[in-house]
């Protein structure tokens, strides 16, 4: 998919395991976004995923990045997820902060629904912030709903669970999903 703006054009493609050791960078200049909400700035400073998760995920080919095509084809955004049983978790999605507002992530999103859909997926799933705009807001728009708690499988509540033991309050944070039609 290849896409452009009056700034600036990008693309998404498969990420190249040369490139894991990019992807905690653009995740790090992403979370500079919640410096602007005061009892979540401290996320601005938490360390990203590793590179070796990130590695595991292009192993599986269940990550994309977009590059800027303007540059080198370098990354500048990126999903990476994991199939788990009949679903695909994305575990990260983050777009270096001065390529946010330019379509990426809803590319990127696009893409993991083509994927997942050719490869007979029957859903999409991930945890997310209720109320910031970039994040439920943001993934409602794109198909998803929110799973009620007491419809949880384990899997989720269970990832539920070790975010609130990683500092998260509880009810700010949500498991969504997106039903892939076969």
């Amino acid at each position: 998919m290849i896409s452009s703006t009056a700034q600036s054009a990008f693309r998404i493609r498969r990420t190249r395991t040369t490139e894991a050791d990019k992807l905690p960078e653009i995740e790090k200049s992403a979370a500079q976004a919640f410096e602007s909400i005061p009892a979540l700035s401290w996320i601005a400073d938490e360390p990203p995923m590793s590179a070796e998760v990130h590695r595991r995920s292009i192993q599986a080919g269940t990550c994309w990045v977009a590059v800027d095509t303007g540059k080198e084809d370098a990354p500048v955004g990126f999903l990476t997820a994991s199939v788990e049983n009949d679903d695909i978790h994305i575990a990260e999605m983050s777009v270096a902060s001065d390529w946010q507002g330019q379509g990426i992530g809803s590319a990127l999103i696009q893409t993991l629904k083509q994927w997942s859909f050719q490869n007979k997926l029957s859903r999409i799933t991930l945890t997310t912030f209720l109320d910031i705009p970039w994040n439920a807001p943001f993934y409602l728009r794109e198909g998803f709903v929110i799973v009620p708690e007491d419809a949880l499988d384990t899997r989720l509540a269970a990832l539920l669970e070790a975010e609130l033991r990683h500092g998260f309050s509880k009810n700010s944070r949500c498991v969504m999903r997106f039903e892939l039609n076969r």
